[in-house]
């Protein structure tokens, strides 16, 4: 799984910096459930993706917060943050949170429209999910149904 993150989301250098999305879908730790997961320094934001030009990127105050649960966990660096809710062992396939797991099957039916938030991450796209687009298209919709 590791190396499709690699190929296009937090270790993957576009012009020099790192970017991922501001709002993160993670498994609870305690049920299993959808838990958010957001850093309090970045709650003004507006852009729903983060670079490393942040002055929040670094800064150990990530929160989750589980949908189905109580269960929450709070000064949080990203290391330590939960696996991602939505991923799946078929291709590889792993997505920040929905709406970016919603992009990606956009993009891959050419319905991305130029100006989507998530389209600058587009770009690295692994060329597997590319290339079995049927199959990651089914998978990333089965995972929507779930999450």
């Amino acid at each position: 799984m590791q190396s499709s993150r690699r190929n296009g989301g937090l270790t993957h250098i576009r012009y020099d910096h790192l970017c991922r999305a501001r709002v993160l879908h993670v498994c609870c730790p305690k049920c299993g459930a959808l838990a958010n997961a957001k850093k309090n320094s970045e709650l003004e934001y507006q852009n729903v993706l983060v670079s490393d030009l942040s002055k929040s990127w670094n800064l150990k105050d990530w929160e989750v917060r589980c949908t189905n649960c109580p269960k929450a966990l709070e000064n949080l660096d990203f290391m330590q943050l939960p696996p991602l809710f939505f991923e799946s062992d078929i291709l590889e396939i792993w997505a920040w949170n929905k709406e970016h797991l919603a992009a990606i099957i956009d993009y891959l039916q050419n319905n991305l429209p130029k100006d989507h938030p998530y389209t600058w991450l587009m770009t690295y796209i692994p060329k597997s999910w590319k290339k079995h687009k049927n199959k990651a298209i089914k998978t990333m919709r089965e995972m929507l149904v779930d999450g």
